[in-house]
């Protein structure tokens, strides 16, 4: 009898899957660098759309606790700019 190897799922930190997938790991929420990597922006005009309420996000621990945007709130953003 032989021992099939077990195989792991690697994908990448950045969020975005193994070569040959047909696109980025859906996950619930995003930090302000990834949420900038998938909409091709820098970390500080993601920061500019939410400061002036055009992306939505929690701050998790007040002015100094990390900033996390939604899957939700990343397709309604991109949904406004594609209907712009």
């Amino acid at each position: 009898m032989t021992k099939k190897k077990k195989t792991e799922d690697c994908s990448h930190k950045n969020g975005v899957g193994k070569q040959g997938d047909k696109g980025p790991d859906i996950k619930l929420v995003y930090t302000v660098a990834e949420a900038a990597k998938i909409l091709t922006l820098s970390n500080s005009t993601v920061r500019r759309l939410i400061k002036h309420d055009l992306l939505r996000a929690v701050n998790t621990h007040g002015s100094g606790g990390r900033v996390l945007i939604s899957y939700q709130a990343l397709q309604e953003f991109l949904g406004e700019r594609a209907s712009a």
